[in-house]
């Protein structure tokens, strides 16, 4: 899609009395131009985001929106159209005599005021003038600077720039060859250019004003972003080209701009990017899990952006994300929970994932309390005895393997098969057995074969996580007393709710940390306290920013895996607990919620896939 152009005005070559002589097919007076430059448009393919840790001071959180190319003059779309003074070529054949069939390539510049005026600056006299009959072919192109070259880009290396401020930053501009018949050009020629390059547009959110931001970076060290490419144009009737062979990569400091209109922003940074389209190059950028942002403060403080799954980034679009710092401890700070008289916890930030490499399985935590896996590819890739069926894929819902098990085993910290077989990693339904989940009659003593919490989490910060029992759950759910006072229900446990609702909105569970004071004015709708509703209560992603900064925990409803199908994703919450059903050999404890219900003490078989949110001392 293009969207309203933004117009630029004529483009005359030289004056009719230069003296130039004029042959007996030619008229005395150049062909005026104009030149229009098509806006970024929306991404046709959404990128979803994820966040790390920040290396210290705060949390961060994120949404990303497929946004639509802002109009010419926006605030927040800085040096995405001409502000004047850069440099564009006009390239112009004709068909025969007089005009000479192969390109004459001139050079303009742009002109400050709207209209803009484009003025002949090459050297000589304007090389395009008006004929009586001939077709004539047409492309053009520009970089957005004063110093465009005369060289065509077509098939050839196009490099932006890694530091990129002031009033022209580097991008690519091309209007593809057309043909034009002297009816259409005798009377003025329309241009049109359309973006090559990408942009990235951060907008930095926070309700704490005592952060300032004095930096953006694109990409990482550890993973590069694309900074040239050999660029293709695009052929008659095509508006963008295509990129291939990134020629270097590195990393891109982003420009300042305007803050945008946007709640709590308080800093707005822009890059333009080269396209890629995920394989382009080995390795590959915009990977799941790469650095893509980074954020520091004048604090000294760094806030890092990594991607929840690999992304394409297509030539003319405009990608915006919004990107929620909170003020305090370097990594999610959960709330403090009484799960049982004398015993408090915090809640990992998200949860329980395993991701296997082709050689390997690392395991961590989601990196937004919302995100799940749910029917994708990792979940639905799981093969027996810890493998799946392809590489670099991440599962999320594990089944519950019992110390009577037989089988499958491995060294916590090895990141082997077997260690990912034991902890519930396996496509078999089979489960009244031990050589799979553990079977043991009259099982009241049996016990996980390794908790989840024994495995290395790498961004588990280093403290000793576990799962909760099911008495644990139970209190936290039905019984704690600590809960401070939310929409005016005292005490406040927990909450059916939709969170991130103005991007993409997920169900589940708020947990309200102790003593927590949260007033209904703080979420679009408040629904019911510590009893079923069909997750009425309603919070924006800025909404649910400021309750995560409170301490609340947010459980998503991530549905469940049975063998490699999975189902009731978006609808319905399993969690498993660390207790066994005493009464069934082959069941144990779980928490299962959805809308309108609530049951902290179920039971499933052991070979169901379950989320797993895990606990710390505080």
């Amino acid at each position: 899609m293009v969207a309203t152009a933004v117009g630029l005005g004529s483009l005359m070559g030289c004056s009719q009395d230069d003296g130039r002589a004029v042959s007996d097919d030619e008229l005395n007076e150049p062909i005026a131009f104009s030149v229009n430059v098509g806006e970024v448009t929306e991404p046709q393919v959404g990128m979803r985001g994820a966040i790390q840790k920040g290396t210290a001071g705060g949390t961060i959180s994120a949404t990303l929106t497929a946004m639509r190319g802002a109009s010419a003059g926006s605030t927040h779309n800085g040096g995405y159209t001409f502000v004047g003074g850069e440099v564009m070529y006009v390239s112009l054949k004709g068909t025969g005599t007089p005009r000479p069939t192969t390109p004459q390539v001139a050079k303009y510049t742009v002109g400050a005021s709207t209209p803009h005026s484009l003025t002949y600056a090459g050297t000589g006299t304007a090389p395009y003038w008006l004929t009586s009959s001939e077709t004539i072919t047409l492309h053009a192109w520009a970089d957005g600077t004063t110093s465009t070259t005369a060289t065509d880009p077509n098939g050839q290396t196009f490099a932006i720039e890694t530091t990129q401020s002031g009033t022209h930053v580097k991008e690519l501009l091309y209007a593809a060859p057309k043909n034009y018949g002297y009816s259409t050009y005798s009377s003025g020629l329309n241009i049109p250019l359309y973006h090559q390059t990408a942009r990235l547009v951060v907008n930095v959110l926070s309700d704490d004003n005592t952060i300032t931001v004095t930096g953006v970076q694109i990409g990482s060290s550890t993973n590069k972003v694309p900074t040239s490419g050999i660029f293709t144009a695009p052929t008659t009737g095509n508006t963008t080209g295509t990129w291939s062979s990134q020629g270097s990569a590195g990393v891109i400091t982003a420009k300042a701009e305007t803050t945008a209109s946007v709640t709590d922003c308080i800093a707005t940074y822009s890059a333009v990017v080269i396209p890629y389209n995920g394989t382009q190059a080995t390795p590959a950028y915009y990977k799941q899990d790469d650095e893509l942002v980074t954020i520091t403060t004048s604090g000294g403080d760094t806030y890092v952006y990594t991607l929840g799954s690999g992304v394409n980034i297509e030539a003319g679009k405009h990608y915006t994300l919004n990107l929620t710092l909170q003020a305090g401890g370097g990594t999610f700070n959960s709330g403090d929970f009484t799960v049982a008289a004398g015993t408090t916890v915090k809640f990992s930030q998200g949860n329980l994932r395993a991701t296997w490499n082709g050689s390997k399985w690392t395991w961590a935590f989601a990196d937004n309390q919302w995100d799940y896996i749910g029917n994708a590819a990792g979940n639905t890739s799981v093969n027996g005895n810890g493998t799946v069926n392809t590489n670099n894929v991440t599962v999320d819902l594990f089944g519950w393997v019992g110390k009577s098990n037989t089988t499958w085993s491995g060294t916590n910290g090895s990141g082997s098969t077997g260690e990912a077989a034991m902890h519930g990693i396996s496509n078999s339904t089979t489960v009244n057995d031990a050589s799979h989940y553990g079977y043991k009659t009259g099982s009241q003593g049996e016990t996980l074969k390794s908790d989840w919490g024994k495995v290395t989490i790498t961004n588990g910060g280093g403290y000793t996580w576990r799962s909760l029992t099911s008495a644990e759950w139970t209190y936290l759910f039905n019984t704690r007393t600590t809960g401070g006072t939310v929409f005016g229900t005292k005490p406040a446990r927990y909450a059916h709710a939709t969170i991130n609702t103005d991007g993409t909105s997920v169900n589940g569970m708020i947990l309200f940390p102790d003593g927590v004071n949260i007033a209904s004015s703080e979420v679009t709708t408040a629904g019911t306290v510590n009893g079923n509703s069909a997750f009425a209560t309603k919070c924006t992603t800025a909404q649910w920013g400021k309750l995560a900064a409170k301490g609340c925990v947010f459980l998503p409803a991530a549905g469940y895996r049975y063998g490699t199908t999975v189902d009731n994703a978006g609808s319905y919450g399993y969690y498993w607990s660390s207790t066994v059903y005493p009464s069934n050999a082959y069941s144990a404890y779980s928490v299962y919620f959805g809308s309108g219900n609530l049951y902290p003490a179920d039971s499933y078989y052991r070979n169901y896939g379950f989320s797993v949110r895990l606990v710390r001392v505080p």
